[in-house]
């Protein structure tokens, strides 16, 4: 697709092509050419759900779960819908404002391998619960420490700049 094709063009490219996850993958790709480019990318180099044989562009089409694959830059296909989870959280000192955590993706039970810079994204804070887009919005720093063989990815994650008195944390679509 032509790097400057209007969002219009690029939504009739993925009406074309039947997508099972249509919508989906409409709001994956947003009507943007170079994420539509990308997306093929990705979808010409997925794995199977299991061993090592590409999927190729007909089983990405025929995915129920191709767009959350995607956003997750996921390896493989996935079967089930993703879940994202915190699976260790350790507390720095009194003095320490950041947090190592551990998280998975997981595919039904089955953890599977994703890209971490885009899990890194979804980490959200703020200081008042009630308010994650508003003035109490912050903006949590996140360095990726690394993915053990199983999956499990560790990040040290500062919710703040440390002049809040409370901070929470998520981790958001």
């Amino acid at each position: 697709m032509a790097a400057d094709a209007a969002p219009e063009v690029v939504t009739n490219a993925i009406e074309a092509v039947g997508f099972i996850d249509e919508i989906a993958v409409k709001v994956a790709i947003g009507g943007n050419a170079a994420e539509y480019n990308a997306f093929k990318i990705w979808a010409n180099n997925v794995k199977v759900a299991t061993g090592d044989t590409l999927a190729g562009e007909a089983a990405v089409v025929a995915s129920p779960h191709a767009a959350a694959a995607y956003l997750l830059g996921a390896e493989r296909l996935l079967e089930n819908e993703p879940t994202v989870e915190i699976e260790e959280l350790n507390v720095g000192g009194n003095d320490s404002v950041a947090l190592t955590i551990g998280v998975a993706v997981k595919d039904g039970e089955k953890r599977v391998m994703v890209d971490t810079a885009k899990i890194a994204t979804m980490f959200e804070a703020t200081s008042d619960l009630g308010d994650w887009t508003g003035a109490a919005k912050l903006t949590p720093t996140v360095t990726v420490s690394g993915t053990d063989a199983n999956g499990k990815m560790s990040f040290i994650v500062a919710p703040s700049d440390g002049t809040v008195n409370r901070a929470f944390l998520r981790i958001h679509k």
